[in-house]
């Protein structure tokens, strides 16, 4: 994208020339992914296997366009760390959103077979 991004240690992601992006364990989404499977378990409905892979890949790619955003907003706008938290904020809140979203469809698809309708 124009720059040469250097991989960084600890976990930074450096963009030459332009400023750089610190990406901790808790970045990754696995935590969120864990939260998702557990959600996904704890409740029968039909196409859980499909909701846990969809919901899994979606949680990812999610992930990776919310780094690349940071790191995107990072390199064409100079963020001072104030506003660059506050971007931070927002792809969580969205990533959020769309996990509840995910749930609500799966449960929803539980209320059209009442026979899946229980907790396992």
């Amino acid at each position: 994208m124009g720059t040469k991004t250097i991989p960084y240690s600890m976990g930074i992601l450096y963009k030459e020339r332009c400023g750089g992006i610190r990406i901790e364990f808790s970045c990754l989404g696995i935590q969120v992914m864990i939260a998702y499977v557990a959600l996904i378990l704890a409740f029968s409905a039909p196409k859980k296997y499909l909701y846990l892979t969809g919901g899994i890949l979606f949680i990812h790619v999610l992930n990776i366009a919310r780094m690349v955003g940071l790191m995107q907003m990072q390199v064409h706008h100079s963020l001072n760390p104030k506003n660059l938290l506050l971007v931070h904020d927002l792809f969580n809140y969205g990533a959020y959103i769309g996990i509840l979203l995910l749930f609500y469809l799966y449960t929803r698809g539980a209320k059209k077979h009442p026979s899946h309708y229980k907790i396992s």
